[in-house]
């Protein structure tokens, strides 16, 4: 997980992440202590480190490291918009520390429901989130920044939260350096010029030239590694794990569906930072005790 203390409307990603923390020793039930890798600004880890671990969380293991340690000082990632840069550490830190299959996750997520080490696993694939290809342009925009292609009319990985495994990061890294380039720099770069931005209709604030799902799953299908490791969206369709909550909050007209929902299926709840709804508001709301 990316952490930015003193960010998004109210800059407190501090307590949205101190509430995620809580709510994953809550409800994990594995047999082991859940692993989060929580990856910080380098000045602000020791103040990340203390905000989390005063939750006394007893069912999770937290691991702390700086940005520094998966970006070099001349990188790049340091000159990369935020939002970029939190799409880089889900696809290089996973890559380096080689943990597995594992759930992205950012600080405005709250974990609903008990899940333990099998929750998102179906015939030894992940069971991961899908969308319509279609309804993001990160798509279109991916394939031509970097030279792919992907049929847009099925669907492709979801957003925050979703499984991905950390062979497949190390792919993506892969797909750069075999075409002589950086992974960094190239993705830096295309932020900065891309050959053609797409924008499609209602996504509102500025499209992405690329998102860290599109990539992970469009370099992994043209590596032919993807469905090694995930179950197909069809698939996935008939099964009753869910990840998402159907109460998922992306922007201020999304505030009412917060409310009791005893039947949702979804695990993990999306309160969006920039919603503007406050931590104690969000619990009050759907009646979170």
């Amino acid at each position: 997980m990316p952490i930015k203390l003193n960010y998004g409307s109210a800059g407190r990603e501090g307590d949205r992440m101190k509430l995620l923390v809580n709510s994953l020793d809550r409800h994990w039930t594995g047999a082991t202590p859940f692993s989060l890798h929580i990856v910080c600004l380098d000045k602000e880890i020791d103040e990340v480190r203390a905000a989390t671990t005063e939750v006394g969380a007893s069912r999770l293991t937290l691991n702390f490291y700086k940005e520094s340690e998966f970006f070099g000082t001349d990188s790049s990632f340091y000159k990369t918009h935020p939002t970029y840069k939190q799409q880089m550490i889900k696809l290089i830190a996973p890559a380096r520390l080689g943990i597995g299959a594992f759930i992205t996750f950012d600080a405005d997520i709250l974990c609903l429901r008990d899940f333990n080490e099998e929750t998102f696993v179906f015939g030894e694939k992940l069971i991961s989130t899908y969308e319509p290809k279609i309804a993001h342009s990160w798509w279109e925009n991916g394939m031509a920044g970097c030279g792919l292609t992907t049929d847009l009319v099925t669907k492709g990985l979801g957003v925050t939260p979703n499984t991905l495994h950390s062979d497949l990061c190390v792919g993506i890294e892969a797909f750069f350096a075999e075409r002589g380039m950086d992974c960094i720099e190239r993705l830096y770069d295309l932020t900065q010029s891309h050959p053609g931005v797409k924008a499609y209709a209602g996504e509102g604030g500025h499209p992405l030239v690329w998102s860290e799902y599109s990539l992970y799953h469009m370099i992994s299908e043209m590596r032919g590694t993807l469905q090694g490791y995930h179950v197909a969206p069809e698939v996935v369709s008939g099964l009753s794990v869910q990840l998402h909550s159907r109460r998922n909050v992306w922007g201020k007209d999304d505030i009412g569906r917060l409310q009791p929902d005893s039947a949702d299926p979804g695990i993990f709840l999306i309160v969006q930072s920039w919603a503007g709804v406050p931590v104690e508001e969000i619990l009050d709301r759907i009646g979170y005790k």
